[in-house]
């Protein structure tokens, strides 16, 4: 909800500063006032309003002289000054624009012509304002720019730029961590001497700064002490009240987290957050060049160590892809990962339920069988790798607390390194290299054995799929003989590639005989429903699915699914049909079409009716077109209710009365929208329009005068009665459509042009029409009407402040 414009009114005389203020608070806008301008000089250290409108004449301080010191004050963002003076003399309102005045006004000022003028400033003041925020925000990204392009070394890059960005936003302190930067560790820099002290795995899990990281957007804590995303354990950092942090992206990875502190609860607002995320593309691109280039260095370190390694590890990897079975791949993969490393014991153990039960293992420090012993998944160093989905690796387990023995020669493990299976995001397992010798485990071994596991888990994948394609291979021919609605695969050039039982016996052909052939090698056959059937896959879109409908004779009907097959690489394999008889569903339709018709023809013409069923779900929506309106009702209705039986009011006058309207104007295309008790509101221009319906809807009321004659006569024949009906026409915009609420929902029409052919009407006397202007001045001048438009002056309509021009239609 945007927060409505707050003027300052500054006046000495009370009451005329009172006028003010609730003008102004009538329209929505907030409103303070001061009486000196003193008063307003005190009050604007307090607030900065968005407008001031200033009397030109103050008492004491000099108005122009308080105008000079606001324009003077660069602390203070653009705030339009309007002054208002009773002297009409240009002296005084140049000596106001030269103060710095925005607007000089004269009194008396007109209220409309005030609040115009404040629109005016309002609007000049929201440009001002959002120039100076852009420039100033374009200035503090050049600076900040510049700082990250300053260096690429890492450390020199976030002491200068971190200083720059605390300093600019008016922060306690800027810090950035960077998740995952060396060695799968964090690493955080700050531009205070007070970092934080938990260690920065902790921050990342229970954090702010892991809060973000997870959730990709920014973050802004107006008070620390009571959200619990903000992690403290010193008193430097439990004084901090608002936060900010935002997270830096690139490439879809999540790099780190820039975050900023205040001791001032709420200090941190949107546009502290808008600017970060302008910042953080180009700090995601200068640290990804930092931590590139610090890479870069350590790779040139290791690539004479890992030729070796990746010799080791493409041949373990040869024998991995020529193997199916996940048994065979296992047991060779343990004992080749230790021939070739030599490590004193290798086990692998695979995930089953919550345990870890182990399927192979080999090494000379083997001295109790391993095959089948089983443990809890979170127990030990296992459980921090389910939970992080990372390796771990302990160079002494004596000094590691979470070590616990689990295997059978445990007892003698110094040095262990636990690398997870991963496939698809799910630990499968894990590899667990031990030795009794501490400190000869490492990273070298970490990333060997990593990448070693990952082709495991490919391999697994692999043996995984091959089973699950046989599995929906089979699964496959069961639902395929199952299903009772036809189904046929075609190839990429329609031929036939395979089809159940039901397409047979709907086609009338062995169509497993036929893999193969294409298409039009089985229409040649003479079917007919085949060659249906071709002609929409060859009308179909490539590469897009599409649902149809297929009549044949004898009023079968058929709806035809074809949906493209691709391959992984999106490879187009053909396509695949299915059909469903909807004869029965289409029966349906055409019986609620029927249906629909008749409720239509109690309301329109058939004509219509037809029309509006042709338009289909497009009939209803509120649009806002030109119409004309008849309102039509009885003179002397109530007094007729008060001394006439129910029974014979209903058949022998109402449902008379409605019965010969409604025929009329159904013989000009006319629309009821609705009975009104004596009264009818008929419609020309929705929902079927027509070039000439202004001249329709006076012939219409000018006919149904007449058909109303004749029914007069009857009832003075028969009951006595001598009843009159007066008509009102006018012509106009309205909203036209279904209105109403979701349970009930009528189609009416809404607009002055209807209140105006009701009071039209109410001043009609019996068998007169009467015709706003608004119809008369769009009759076409080549229509030669056959009757007479009589001027009856301009007339004070109910509701209306100006006189309506009338009209009378000359039936004589």
């Amino acid at each position: 909800m945007v927060e409505p414009a707050h003027i300052f009114v500054i006046d000495d005389d009370v009451p005329v500063r009172r006028i003010y203020a609730d003008m102004l608070i009538n329209d929505g806008y907030r409103v303070s006032t001061a009486g000196s301008g003193e008063e307003a000089l005190a009050y604007l250290q307090l607030i900065t309003p968005d407008l001031i409108l200033l009397e030109l004449g103050l008492t004491g301080f000099d108005s122009l002289g308080f105008t000079r010191q606001m324009k003077a004050d660069q602390t203070k963002p653009f705030i339009p000054i309007m002054i208002m003076s009773s002297h009409n003399d240009v002296t005084y309102s140049v000596a106001s624009l030269d103060a710095g005045a925005d607007d000089f006004l004269i009194k008396p000022i007109p209220m409309d012509g005030l609040l115009a003028r404040v629109r005016a400033m309002l609007r000049l003041q929201r440009a001002q304002r959002q120039l100076q925020h852009a420039q100033r925000k374009t200035e503090l990204l050049l600076h900040l720019t510049r700082d990250l392009g300053a260096s690429i070394d890492l450390d020199v890059l976030m002491t200068g730029f971190l200083d720059h960005l605390a300093d600019s936003l008016g922060a306690i302190r800027a810090s950035i961590i960077l998740a995952e930067f060396e060695d799968h560790q964090p690493v955080c820099y700050s531009s205070s001497r007070n970092p934080a002290t938990l260690v920065l795995n902790d921050l990342l899990r229970q954090g702010l700064a892991g809060w973000v990281l997870r959730e990709r957007k920014p973050a802004i804590i107006q008070d620390a002490r009571h959200d619990s995303r903000w992690v403290t354990t010193n008193t430097y950092h439990s004084n901090v009240r608002a936060v900010a942090a935002i997270p830096l992206i690139r490439e879809g990875r999540a790099l780190g987290v820039i975050t900023l502190v205040h001791h001032t609860p709420g200090f941190f607002t949107d546009e502290h957050v808008e600017l970060l995320t302008s910042l953080a593309a180009q700090s995601a691109v200068a640290l990804e060049s930092a931590r590139l280039f610090r890479l870069t260095q350590r790779q040139k370190e290791l690539l004479t160590r890992r030729a070796e390694e990746l010799r080791k590890v493409n041949e373990i990897n040869a024998y991995l892809s020529e193997l199916m079975a996940p048994e065979q791949i296992t047991r060779l993969l343990v004992h080749m990962i230790q021939q070739q490393f030599g490590y004193p014991l290798v086990c692998l153990m695979m995930r089953e339920g919550d345990e870890l039960v182990v399927h192979a293992a080999a090494g000379p420090m083997i001295q109790h069988s391993h095959l089948s012993s089983r443990f809890a998944i979170h127990r030990g160093l296992y459980q921090q790798v389910f939970s992080t989905h990372q390796p771990i690796c302990v160079t002494d387990v004596t000094q590691e607390a979470s070590f616990e023995p689990l295997l059978p020669d445990d007892a003698k493990v110094r040095a262990q390194l636990i690398v997870p299976i991963i496939l698809r995001r799910e630990v499968l397992g894990v590899l667990d290299v031990s030795s009794s010798e501490p400190g000869v485990l490492g990273a070298s071994d970490e990333a060997v054995l990593s990448a070693i596991m990952y082709q495991y888990s490919i391999a697994l994948g692999n043996a995984r799929l091959y089973r699950t394609v046989e599995d929906e291979r089979s699964t496959l021919n069961a639902v395929l003989r199952s299903a009772t609605d036809p189904i046929l695969l075609l190839g990429p050039g329609d031929d036939l590639l395979l089809a159940n039982r039901a397409a047979e016996e709907h086609f009338g052909l062995p169509l497993q005989e036929h893999y193969g052939k294409p298409m039009h090698a089985l229409i040649e056959q003479g079917n007919g429903v085949l060659a249906h059937l071709l002609s929409l896959v060859e009308a179909s879109i490539e590469h897009a699915s599409s649902v149809t409908e297929m009549t044949l004779p004898g009023d079968v009907s058929y709806s035809v699914s074809i949906a493209p097959v691709a391959s992984g690489e999106h490879v187009s394999l053909g396509k695949v049909l299915v059909l469903r008889d909807i004869t029965p569903i289409k029966r349906l339709e055409r019986q609620e079409r029927d249906r629909v018709r008749d409720v239509f023809r109690r309301y329109v013409s058939p004509q219509v009716a037809e029309q509006l069923l042709t338009a289909g779900g497009s009939f209803g929506q509120p649009t806002e077109c030109q119409v004309a309106v008849i309102f039509a009702d009885i003179r002397g209705f109530t007094t007729i209710t008060e001394r006439t039986e129910p029974q014979v009011l209903i058949e022998k006058i109402l449902n008379r009365y409605f019965t010969a309207m409604t025929e009329v104007l159904y013989a000009y295309d006319g629309t009821i929208d609705k009975f009104l008790g004596d009264g009818i509101i008929g419609v020309f221009g929705s929902p079927i329009a027509h070039p000439d319906d202004p001249q329709r809807a006076l012939s219409a009321a000018v006919a149904m005068q007449h058909a109303f004659t004749l029914l007069a006569a009857k009832w003075k024949a028969e009951l006595d009665y001598t009843i009159g009906m007066g008509i009102g026409v006018s012509f106009g915009r309205a909203i036209v459509g279904n209105i109403g609420s979701e349970q009930r929902q009528d189609y009416t029409l809404i607009g002055d042009v209807v209140n105006t052919a009701s009071r039209l009407s109410g001043i009609a006397d019996p068998g007169q029409v009467i015709v706003s202007h608004h119809l008369a001045d769009v009759l076409a001048e080549s229509w030669l009407s056959p009757w007479k438009l009589i001027p009856r002056g301009p007339i004070h309509l109910k509701g209306k402040e100006q006189p309506h021009q009338v009209f009378e239609v000359g039936l004589s």
